[in-house]
């Protein structure tokens, strides 16, 4: 996986601050639909580019509140973006990304 994220490396001021996720875990909420594996593969990749991780706990696996989830975890945590994995029925998985 490569990307490239802005703020990653000199933040304001030259303090070095670099850009942030929040994972939105279903481990809490929703353990049949969470993937917490995933979930830690996926901050170790973020973390060797540099970005701060942090995760949060889930409300819902609801497909009608994920977005809404995903915007409040933007707001609330003052990130670059915001990432929810969730299992699906057929043993496969969506990622969602704002």
């Amino acid at each position: 996986m490569s990307a490239v994220c802005p703020g990653v490396g000199a933040g304001a001021g030259g303090r070095g601050v670099g850009a942030a996720v929040v994972i939105v875990s279903m481990k809490s909420c929703c353990s049949s639909e969470a993937w917490p594996e995933a979930e830690t593969k996926v901050a170790a990749e973020l973390q060797t580019l540099g970005i701060r991780v942090e995760s949060i706990g889930g409300v819902s696996a609801s497909d009608k509140y994920y977005a809404s989830q995903l915007a409040a975890a933007l707001e609330e945590n003052e990130v670059a973006g915001a990432l929810r994995i969730v299992r699906t029925t057929d043993g496969t998985a969506t990622a969602d990304l704002l």
